[in-house]
């Protein structure tokens, strides 16, 4: 059954992330997302992709923080996981000690565009207080 609805699963995240990225970008101090004309892969990715994928990875200006914005978060999750129907965040270098510190991955689940900038939004204003 999951077969015959993870086309419109797809490129309903994918759709998401591209609306994310975009939202973010002038917000943060990076976004990493192939549908953005700012990223180094964007026209390889044009020429050879369907869609831009549903993963993002955005860099703020300071560890603490990209530490602290998983936990200020509402409707993401904090976890290391990709392409499920929930959207998850996580700061990387809890999980790759290699990472830089200012680094967070995105996946973007099926919930609403809105909510999710939403939370971001809030969650984004406490970190700066």
């Amino acid at each position: 059954r999951g077969l015959r609805t993870l086309g419109i699963r797809v490129r309903r995240q994918c759709e998401t992330a591209t609306q994310l990225a975009s939202w973010l970008e002038g917000r943060v101090a990076r976004v990493w997302h192939p549908s953005l004309p700012s990223h180094p892969g964007f026209a390889l990715a044009k020429e050879q992709m369907r869609g831009p994928g549903s993963v993002l990875s955005i860099e703020l200006d300071s560890e603490i923080r990209a530490r602290e914005l998983p936990r200020r978060l509402a409707i993401f999750r904090d976890a290391t996981s990709l392409g499920g129907v929930e959207s998850v965040l996580e700061w990387r270098k809890k999980w790759d000690p290699h990472a830089p510190p200012t680094l967070l991955r995105i996946s973007v689940g099926l919930e609403d565009a809105r909510d999710l900038i939403t939370d971001l939004e809030r969650a984004l204003e406490a970190t700066r207080a």
